[in-house]
C-alpha cells in the first residue's frame, strides 16, 4: 500500500522533534557520566602519585577531583594527608577539618589532624582540644592519638600526664614497642636514666628488628654517657635501616666527640642525601668544616641553617628545644650574639639543665651583663651541680664583679665533690682576689708542681713570690715560665724582678731590656730599668 502523500510532510517534523527531545533529555546524564569518569581518573592518578610519594602531584590531582565533585569525601581526606606529607601543615589541617564537616568519620582523620597540630607546635591542643579525645575511637587510632598525647605532654614538661597516657596506651597494646619508645624521652627529661634504659631495653626485646627501638636505646646510652654502647646501638639501628636519619646524625655526633672526622663526614653526607635541609646534619657539617680549616664552608653551612630556622614560627619552636639550640649555636658560630640569645634563652626556659646555658652565659659575659650570666649559671647548676666548666664560669663572673669571697666559696664547695687542677687553679686566683695571699700561694704552688705549663696560675704565683720578697722561689717559677713562654714581655719583666731580688743586677737588666724589646708599649720594663 502506498503511503499517503498528504501525511508525509507532517511525520518528518515529529521525528525530528522526538530526536531533539531525546537528545535534550540525555545530555545531563551523559555530562554527569563524563564528569564522574574524569573525577575518577583524577583520583586514581592521585592515589598512584601518593603511593609513589609524589605528594605535590597528588595534591594537584585531588584539587582537580574536588573542582568536579566538591563533596568527594575520599578525595578530601586524601588531600589532607597529601598536604601533610608535602609539608603544607596549615592547609592540611583545613582540608581535614573540611572532611569532618562533610561527614567523614572522626576516626578516619583524627591521626593526621593530630599530626598537623603537632607539626604546628600546638601540644596544648593535642592534650585539651575535644577533637583529639580518644573516647569512642577504634583501638588503632586511639593508640596512635595516645602516643601523640604522650609526646605533647613531654614537650610541655607535663611528665605525670605523659606517663599516665603511656600507661593507657600500653593497656590497649601491651606488647607494642611504641609505648616503650615513647617513655624514653620523658624519662630522659626527668633524668630517670635507669628507667629510660629499662624502657628502651623493653622496646628492643619487643621489636628486635626495629631500627627505632635500637635508636632510642642509643639515645639513652648517649646521655648516660656510655659512648661505646651508644655507638653500638646506633650501628645496629643503621644495620636495620641504613637511612635512619636520627641514627645517622647522632652517630656522627659521637664520631665528632672522638675526633673521627672522616666517619662523621660520611654519616653527615648520608643524612643530607636523605634530608637536604636536616638542621642537625647542617650544623655538624659546619663543625667538621671548621675543624678541618674550611672556614668558608663552615660559614656557608651555618648561614644555610639559620636561614632555614629563622623562618619557623615561634609557636612551633617553643616546644622544640633542639631546633632552638641549633639556631642559637649557629648564630653564635657566625658571631651574631644578639640573634643567638633569644634561641638560647628559649632552650634554657624549656630545659634548665641543658649545657647550652654555658654558651648563653658566655654571651652575657661578652656583653658585660655579668648579673645575667650569673643568673643563667645559677639556674643551670641547680640542675647540673657537678659541671666544673659552669662552676668556673660562675666563680670567674663573681670574681669579675669584685665578689672574691663568693668565688672562693663556690670553688671550695666544688672541690669537696671532686678534685680538679682547673678548680684549684681558679681557687688560687680567687684567693689572690680576696687578699688571702698565704692560702693563694699554697694552692698555686700545688698547681705549679702538677703542671708548670699553665700560664695564669704560674704567673700569679711568681708575682706573689716577688711581692713577698721570696727571690729564690720567684726566680724558680719565672725561669720555668720563660722556658715555656719565651719572648713573652710580661714573663721577661717578671724574670728581671726575680733576678733583682736575688741581687743579680746584670741578669735583671738583660731581662728588662729583652722585655722592652719584645713589647715596646709595655711600660713596666722601662720603669724597672
Amino acid at each position: 500500500m502506498r503511503p499517503d502523500p498528504s501525511r508525509g510532510p507532517r511525520r518528518a517534523p515529529l521525528a525530528s522533534l522526538s530526536l531533539a527531545v531525546l537528545l535534550a533529555l540525555s545530555t545531563p546524564v551523559a555530562v554527569a557520566q563524563s564528569t564522574a569518569a574524569r573525577a575518577s581518573q583524577f583520583y586514581e592518578d592521585a592515589l598512584q602519585r601518593f603511593d609513589k610519594k609524589d605528594y605535590p602531584g597528588a595534591v594537584v590531582q585531588l584539587k582537580n577531583v574536588l573542582k568536579l565533585d566538591a563533596k568527594n569525601l575520599s578525595a578530601q581526606v586524601l588531600l589532607g594527608r597529601a598536604l601533610l606529607e608535602d609539608g603544607q601543615v596549615n592547609a592540611a589541617e583545613v582540608a581535614l577539618t573540611e572532611a569532618i564537616k562533610l561527614g567523614v568519620s572522626r576516626a578516619e582523620v583524627v591521626v593526621p589532624l593530630a599530626t598537623a597540630a603537632m607539626r604546628q607546635g600546638k601540644p596544648e591542643a593535642i592534650l585539651n582540644d575535644p577533637s583529639f579525645a580518644t573516647d569512642g575511637l577504634p583501638r588503632e587510632p586511639q593508640f596512635e592519638v595516645l602516643m601523640m598525647k604522650a609526646s605533647a605532654a613531654t614537650d610541655l614538661g607535663e611528665f605525670k600526664i605523659a606517663m599516665k597516657v603511656i600507661e593507657d596506651a600500653r593497656a590497649l597494646k601491651p606488647n607494642d614497642a611504641t609505648s616503650f619508645r615513647a617513655e624514653v624521652p620523658a624519662r630522659i627529661r626527668m633524668r630517670q636514666l635507669k628507667e629510660a634504659l629499662a624502657a628502651a631495653d623493653r622496646a628492643v626485646a619487643l621489636d628486635p628488628n626495629g631500627a627505632e627501638s635500637h635508636f632510642v636505646r642509643g639515645e639513652v646510652l648517649h646521655v648516660v654517657p656510655d659512648p661505646a654502647k651508644a655507638l653500638a646501638a646506633y650501628d645496629k639501628a643503621l644495620a636495620l635501616d641504613p637511612t635512619h636519619l636520627g641514627a645517622l646524625v647522632t652517630r656522627a655526633g659521637l664520631h665528632m666527640d672522638a675526633n673521627r672526622l672522616d666517619a662523621a663526614s660520611r654519616d653527615v653526607a648520608e643524612a643530607l642525601k636523605k634530608a637536604a635541609k636536616e638542621p642537625r646534619a647542617l650544623y655538624l657539617k659546619a663543625l667538621i668544616a671548621e675543624r678541618e680549616g674550611r672556614s668558608a664552608e663552615a660559614k656557608a653551612a651555618l648561614n644555610e641553617l639559620t636561614a632555614q630556622i629563622d623562618v619557623i614560627p615561634p609557636a612551633y619552636l617553643r616546644y622544640r628545644p633542639q631546633t632552638l639550640m641549633l639556631g642559637g649555636l649557629a648564630h653564635h658560630g657566625l658571631g651574631q650574639r644578639e640573634k643567638a640569645k633569644p634561641y638560647l634563652e628559649g632552650v634554657v626556659r624549656a630545659q634548665p639543665g641543658n649545657g647550652v646555658a654555658k654558651v648563653l652565659a658566655n654571651i652575657h659575659l661578652a656583653d658585660r651583663n655579668v648579673d645575667a650570666a650569673i643568673g643563667v649559671l645559677d639556674g643551670y647548676l641547680r640542675v647540673a651541680p657537678g659541671d666544673n666548666q659552669a662552676l668556673l664560669l660562675l666563680a670567674n663572673a663573681h670574681l669579675g664583679q669584685g665578689r672574691a669571697a663568693r668565688s672562693v666559696q663556690i670553688l671550695q664547695d666544688a672541690l669537696k665533690r671532686g678534685d680538679s687542677l682547673e678548680l684549684r687553679s681558679a681557687l688560687g686566683l680567687s684567693l689572690v682576689g680576696a687578699a688571702r695571699y698565704p692560702e693563694a700561694v699554697r694552692e698555686l704552688e700545688g698547681v705549679f708542681q702538677k703542671n708548670p705549663k699553665l700560664f695564669q696560675p704560674s704567673f700569679a704565683l711568681a708575682s706573689l713570690y716577688v711581692q713577698s720578697g721570696q727571690g729564690a722561689n720567684a726566680l724558680r717559677v719565672a725561669q720555668s715560665l720563660d722556658r715555656q713562654f719565651p719572648k713573652n714581655a710580661r714573663v721577661l719583666d717578671l724574670l728581671g724582678q726575680a733576678h733583682r731580688l736575688r741581687g743579680d743586677a746584670a741578669a735583671a737588666r738583660t731581662a728588662f731590656e729583652a722585655a722592652a724589646a719584645a713589647d715596646p708599649a709595655l711600660s713596666a720594663p722601662r720603669i724597672n730599668l
